[in-house]
């Protein structure tokens, strides 16, 4: 995300006096939690809503257990971890038909 380095140049405006004077209209507290958190930044002992996100989405992986077991392989921690893993395991058979499959498939959503 570019949001912190942004907050840190000065190139965004703090948004908490205008987020507590509006109130009524933003309806701040709908707002899932983390949510909220993802736009905050921590300057000078305090945290300041820089960044108001237009919605929450978070990328949930799902990783097949039994291809890690087989191979011997953790659970991946960071992103590079999973690129390795996408490497290792793209173009292998891993269903069993026959067909080369891909080592990391995203799936986005209908309406995005």
């Amino acid at each position: 995300s570019h949001f912190p380095e942004a907050s840190a140049l000065g190139l965004a405006e703090t948004l908490n006096d205008r987020i507590r004077n509006s109130e009524a209209q933003l309806q701040w507290q709908d707002v899932l939690p983390q949510v909220q958190i993802m736009g905050q930044y921590r300057k000078d002992g305090q945290n300041n809503l820089d960044f108001l996100m237009f919605d929450g989405d978070f990328f949930v992986p799902i990783v097949r257990l039994d291809l890690l077991e087989r191979h011997n392989m953790p659970l991946p921690n960071t992103w590079e971890e999973v690129i390795n893993l996408a490497r290792f395991f793209h173009g292998r058979d891993l269903n069993d038909d026959g067909v080369p499959d891909y080592g990391l498939c995203h799936f986005p959503r209908a309406d995005a």
